[in-house]
Formats: C-alpha cells, sequence, structure tokens
C-alpha cells in the first residue's frame, strides 16, 4: 500500500493515502467557469511519480527532465515486504535512490523491488528473465505510453516476446517457454535478415 507521495517542490501537493480504495479526483465547482477542466490535475504527474521513484528511467519525454525540476526531490512510503519503506530520489542525472536513509542505484533498487513484489531471483540467465520495470507497468500504467489500448500490453510499443514473458510470470506460467518462443523467433529473424 502506498501511504503519503511527497516533494520539496513548494507547489507539490503530498498526497496521503488510507487503506481501502482511494480515488484521486480533480475537483470542479459551480464557480470554476467553462475554461476549467480536469485535465491538467496532476493525476498522470502522480503516475509518473510512482515510475520514477520505483526505478524508472528518466528519458527526454519525462516530467523529471525538465530543468525546472532540477534539484528537487519526490519520496513515496509505502508498505514493502511486510514493513513501511520510504524512498526519495533526486531530479538530477545519475541520482541515486535514498532507501529508509541509504543511498542505492538504479539497478540495486529495482533488484529489491523485484524480490519483494514479483519474488524475483536476483540470478540473470542471459537477459532474457522477467524484470520488476517490465512487470510494474502493468500495474501502474502510462497513458503516455497508450497503456489503456491493449490489455495486453503495457505499453503501446511492447514486443510480442516482451509481454508474453512478463504476462506467463504474472500469471504463474512457465514463462521460460515464452522466453524460448523468443530466442527462436530472434533467430529466425536473424536467418531470415542473412
Amino acid at each position: 500500500m502506498i501511504h503519503r507521495i511527497y516533494s520539496n517542490l513548494p507547489k507539490f501537493k503530498t498526497l496521503e493515502f488510507k487503506s481501502g480504495l482511494n480515488v484521486l479526483l480533480a475537483e470542479k465547482t459551480a464557480d470554476s467557469g467553462s475554461g476549467l477542466t480536469r485535465n491538467r490535475a496532476g493525476k498522470s504527474s502522480m503516475v509518473e511519480t510512482i515510475h520514477f521513484l520505483a526505478g524508472g528511467s528518466v528519458s527526454e519525454k519525462s516530467p523529471y527532465s525538465s530543468k525546472d525540476l532540477a534539484g528537487k526531490t519526490f519520496g513515496m512510503e509505502f508498505d514493502m515486504s511486510g514493513k513501511r519503506v520510504c524512498v526519495e530520489r533526486e531530479v538530477k542525472k545519475g541520482a541515486r535512490f535514498k532507501v529508509d536513509g541509504s543511498f542505492v542505484d538504479g539497478e540495486e533498487w529495482r533488484r529489491r523491488l523485484g524480490a519483494a513484489f514479483f519474488g524475483l531471483d536476483s540470478a540473470c540467465e542471459g537477459g532474457k528473465e522477467p524484470s520488476f520495470r517490465q512487470m510494474f507497468a502493468y500495474f501502474v500504467r502510462r497513458q503516455a505510453s497508450n497503456a489503456f489500448i491493449d490489455p495486453f500490453k503495457q505499453a503501446v510499443m511492447q514486443s510480442t516476446g516482451d509481454y508474453q514473458l512478463a504476462l506467463s510470470y504474472l500469471l504463474g506460467l512457465d514463462w521460460q517457454i515464452s522466453r524460448d518462443w523468443q530466442i527462436a523467433r530472434e533467430r529466425e529473424k536473424t536467418l531470415d535478415e542473412l
């Protein structure tokens, strides 16, 4: 459960959640005027903030690549492995994650999250095993990635092998079969190119 999302950015409104269903809505009153809508209220920004704090990379399109946010810190308190954890991340190139007061790099943070939430083993089998970020995006879907277009994909450009691997793992199926299919597809593609 997420308990709180916060920032030292002056305009950022701290979000506090209670157990049970929480709904984030934009308030529109009768005297808001016809020009005010529920757009730009921060709903998508909250999703981006969760991704940012859960080991997401910062692309050029990310709100976290903005120079206006440079040096600002965002944080989240949530339950992980039966205890309350606090993670913070500063907006700057190469920033590490501050987890309960100690700094860890992105790879280590994603490994911990993968083990805690999906039971992922840190042992690698040639880079073709399910990853935390690959599966996390199914639970925190981004509108900017067109994640609501296809129920099987967490991003419109997601490859067949990628979503088969992730969904097989999430559904408790033998994900290694999906991995092997993808390896065969890649070999076939290479043969076609040759």
